[in-house]
């Protein structure tokens, strides 16, 4: 699963044409035939068949703080409404009101404290086309969107869109080395060495043995562990 950030203005609203919710709008994503830094281009018609499978599925397409899909807080909201025009993906979402971090998220907004949105996705189609100066570039031309993000990255000096993709953590990590994360969170939080090593080995087969319920969850699940392993290493650089 990768990423893709882009910085683009965003519309904030009191919700009194949406029921009373409090949201944004804005453009997760743009058709422009300038290549990012990793030479991408997003074709048009990229995200129909993602949204027909959201709608058919009755299930809104989750809107997260920083592509924090480890903890429920940081759900934020849903999109009312995702459409593709000429111009790009299109969204309209609501931020929900009795979630903090949600009205936090849209004070930083309100304040101009972030302004982007990013999306998480996989590619199901791609081609290399040949751009007007003669270059080429890869044309993203059918992706599975899975959620969207608002993230506080830092603006582009060279242009208005920065585009950031980082490859999925269940792909970036061995077998090995999910089993010695694992191990660490267990370590740090069961006092029975035995029974923890047990654990620790059955959950790292049961995440890269591929039994999650599909590769969001993982990548999820493997973020938290990552995390945690980043708090234990900064315990142990104070001590």
């Amino acid at each position: 699963m990768l990423t893709k950030t882009i910085t683009v203005p965003v519309k904030l609203s009191d919700g009194t044409d949406s029921g009373g919710e409090p949201g944004f709008t804005g453009y997760a994503s743009t058709f422009t035939r300038e290549p990012d830094s990793y030479g991408d281009v997003v074709k048009k018609g990229a995200f129909a068949k993602t949204l027909k499978e959201w709608e058919e599925s009755g299930r809104p397409i989750p809107v997260l703080w920083g592509h924090r899909m480890d903890d429920p807080d940081y759900f934020i909201g849903d999109l009312r409404s995702a459409m593709e025009d000429d111009h790009g993906l299109k969204v309209d979402a609501r931020l929900y009101p009795d979630a903090p971090k949600a009205q936090r998220v849209r004070d930083l907004l309100r304040a101009g404290a972030v302004a982007q949105m990013s999306f998480a996705f996989d590619i199901r189609d791609s081609g290399t086309i040949q751009l007007s100066d003669g270059s080429e570039a890869r044309e993203l031309r059918d992706l599975k969107l899975y959620e969207v993000s608002v993230v506080p990255v830092g603006a582009n000096q060279d242009t208005s869109i920065e585009d950031v993709k980082t490859p999925a953590v269940a792909d970036a990590l061995t077998p090995g080395e999910v089993a010695a994360v694992r191990a660490l969170l267990a370590h740090q939080t069961t006092p029975e060495k035995g029974a923890a090593d047990d654990n620790t080995r059955e959950g790292a087969e049961a995440t890269c043995g591929g039994k999650a319920q599909s590769r969001a969850e993982a990548v999820a699940r493997l973020t938290q562990q990552i995390r945690a392993l980043t708090t234990v290493g900064e315990k142990g650089d104070a001590a």
